[in-house]
């Protein structure tokens, strides 16, 4: 429409009103459509429970959002002949304005005349007169619906006849438990990478054990006195961290009750796995668990709902028997909960299609993590031995050093600690220190019908090294009292010679029993060292015996 400036922007601004009116109503209209459909699956969901449960707050936007999607996408927009239309309607013009948008396609000498008579007409056209907006009773009706809507949404209490709901809330715990185990799984793994599993020994035991090597290589004979302080420190350190480890394996080092425990059946592969790990290997244990992560992955390609029943049972079997043993005989709580994840996620496995495959990696993790677990632990084991050598190594510089025959440049070739202990054995076999012998002969009387005592021996042991009492070492003073009391009581009846007959005897068979019983028990109470419970269970077991005449 070239030459009508005016009537051009008039028809404009009616057919943006015509759009906007047009479009408002197929909005109302598919608003209404979309608002039963959420209504009525609203229904369904709440009453039946056959739904899922997507009704939040949120989704009360679909509805009006859907509308006015689609009130945008309809087809048949406004043309500008519908907006001529309309204003010839509305002002009586008699088609003027309609004739005028098809002036560009037709011929005649009458069109300078439609030109100057739309130009004079347009300015005197009110679009809003033209197209009217009514929609005060349509927004009150979509108002009302979507309260309705709101309500229905927020008030309308859910019903599960089926069973449908609960067992959709309990599908949904199961994935967010899953997803925590598998957080917890990636950062107890990425903590573990942190360490050096596969070394001989921890960075903390092998810094303090290369300490005791520097300071035993520094000792020099004639300074026994800086040789004891450097010596002493070393103690105190090894000491603490002898303790610490034993209290932290103290379960891992018992070597009675499994079968008490666990029964026979277990308890034979129990104490391969035992053994293993208190000699430093995952060993047998570590291969249990690779068997398992490959009795998972056949599970995984298992689609036979027999086969697979009867290795689920298998694998259950299995991980509980791993995590029975790691909670009762280890004493490793993280090795404990790595197994007791990869039980959960065994049930999740059992439960159903739904979270088999995310449950299958995820247990997956759990053993993953479990075998690192592993790895600590034994590396643990050989932490408590290399001290245990350590502190027997650490004694035996003492009674050199209290002979003033400690020389570091007689250890400079040694690199390993037994290096140290096979030098300095030698050495204190070679000057006659250690353990001495004494003899004697004495007369005396016992305190009832049997034989007298003997008297004092004489004779000279070995001499022990003056002890710095200021200074707190590994060795700890009596305290479980009545097992040790106990044995003082037995040792003085021995001593007095009582007789073999009578109430006398009777107490010393009670005492012997009463020992025999709870030597284990103290032995871990008094925190020994592992390497002498063979020589002290060897003591006990022969107390009461008769000693062949000579």
């Amino acid at each position: 429409m070239v030459g009508c400036p005016q009537s051009k922007k008039m028809l404009d601004h009616v057919w943006w009103r015509l759009f906007a009116a047009r479009t408002a109503a197929r909005w109302f209209r598919a608003f209404v459509v979309c608002a039963a459909a959420y209504g009525v699956l609203l229904l369904i969901n709440r009453l039946t429970g056959l739904l899922p449960n997507v009704f939040e707050p949120w989704t009360l936007a679909i509805p009006p959002a859907a509308g006015l999607l689609l009130a945008l996408v309809w087809p048949a927009r406004p043309t500008s002949q519908d907006a001529a239309r309309s204003v010839d309607q509305s002002q009586a013009t008699r088609d003027l304005f309609l004739t005028l948008t098809m002036l560009d396609t037709t011929a005649g000498e009458y069109q300078p005349l439609v030109l100057r008579d739309a130009e004079r007409v347009a300015p005197q056209v009110r679009p809003p007169q033209v197209v009217p907006f009514q929609w005060g009773r349509r927004a009150g009706v979509s108002a009302a619906l979507l309260g309705l809507l709101a309500v229905g949404t927020l008030f309308l209490g859910q019903f599960d006849p089926f069973g449908k709901v609960s067992e959709a809330k309990e599908l949904a715990t199961q994935e967010k438990r899953l997803d925590d185990l598998k957080k917890i799984n990636e950062i107890r793994k990425a903590d573990l990478k942190q360490q050096d599993l596969e070394q001989d020994a921890s960075p903390d035991v092998e810094k303090a054990l290369e300490k005791l090597k520097l300071d035993l290589n520094s000792m020099r004979r004639n300074q026994p006195q800086e040789n004891r302080e450097k010596l002493a420190i070393d103690q105190k350190l090894l000491g603490d961290k002898f303790r610490a480890t034993n209290e932290a394996l103290k379960s891992l080092m018992n070597k009675t009750g499994l079968q008490q425990q666990f029964g026979s059946q277990n308890a034979s592969e129990f104490k391969k796995w035992q053994q293993d790990l208190q000699q430093g290997s995952p060993g047998e244990m570590s291969k249990a668990l690779e068997q398992l992560k490959e009795d998972l992955e056949a599970l995984a390609r298992t689609d036979n709902p027999v086969d697979r029943t009867e290795m689920e049972r298998k694998i259950e079997k299995q991980l509980k028997a791993l995590a029975d043993f790691a909670s009762e005989r280890t004493g490793s709580k993280s090795l404990s909960a790595a197994l007791e994840r990869a039980k959960e996620q065994l049930e999740a496995v059992k439960a159903g299609k739904e979270l088999s495959i995310d449950a299958m990696q995820a247990m997956q993790e759990s053993l993953d993590v479990a075998q690192m677990e592993l790895q600590q632990l034994a590396q643990s084991a050989r932490d408590l031995k290399a001290l245990e050598e350590a502190l027997e190594t650490l004694t035996m510089a003492k009674q050199l050093n209290q002979g003033e025959q400690l020389d570091g440049e007689m250890t400079d070739s040694a690199t390993a600690m037994a290096d140290y202990k096979a030098m300095y054995a030698e050495m204190l076999a070679e000057m006659g220190l250690g353990e001495g012998e004494g003899e004697g002969e004495g007369d005396g009387e016992g305190d009832g019908d049997g034989d007298g005592t003997g008297g004092d021996g004489m004779g000279r042991g070995g001499d022990p090294e003056e002890e710095d009492d200021s200074v707190e070492t590994g060795f700890v003073p009596e305290q479980t009292k009545t097992h040790v009391q106990q044995g003082k009581i037995l040792m003085s009846l021995k001593q007095k010679g009582l007789s073999e007959s009578g109430e006398a005897q009777q107490e010393f068979r009670n005492l012997i029993q009463n020992v025999r019983q709870s030597y284990a028990e103290a032995i871990e109470s008094e925190q020994i060292p592992p390497g002498y419970h063979e020589g002290i269970k060897t003591y006990f077991d022969s107390l009461g015996q008769q000693t062949p005449a000579p």
